[in-house]
């Protein structure tokens, strides 16, 4: 494994139907707003912007788009992180685990 693929849902605040441009983005939706809420999931390839995955599976305005993406690339980023520090972090103990024996 040469890094990792991290993924996470992006939404906005209103539906597709209302006219706001200024809708917030939301980060890591649950099964509930993923139902009531336009969203897209989008995920990245190790610590780049590559993104290697993006579905889109409810109507999303193309000016709310961008910022989805952004966000949803954000959100990628951090989950890559962490997934990270916990992979060292249980390496470690392997290693410390294995050496005592």
């Amino acid at each position: 494994m040469t890094d990792y693929i991290s993924a996470c849902t992006s939404g906005s605040t209103s539906t597709y139907a209302a006219a706001d441009e200024n809708a917030d983005p939301l980060l890591d939706l649950n099964n509930q707003e993923e139902q009531e809420l336009p969203y897209l999931t989008v995920a990245t390839l190790g610590e780049s912007d590559k993104v290697v995955v993006l579905m889109c599976e409810s109507r999303v305005q193309v000016s709310r788009l961008e910022g989805l993406l952004a966000v949803g690339v954000s959100g990628c980023k951090m989950m890559r992180q962490w997934m990270d520090n916990l992979v060292k972090t249980k390496a470690k103990d392997m290693i410390r685990v294995g050496a005592g024996s």
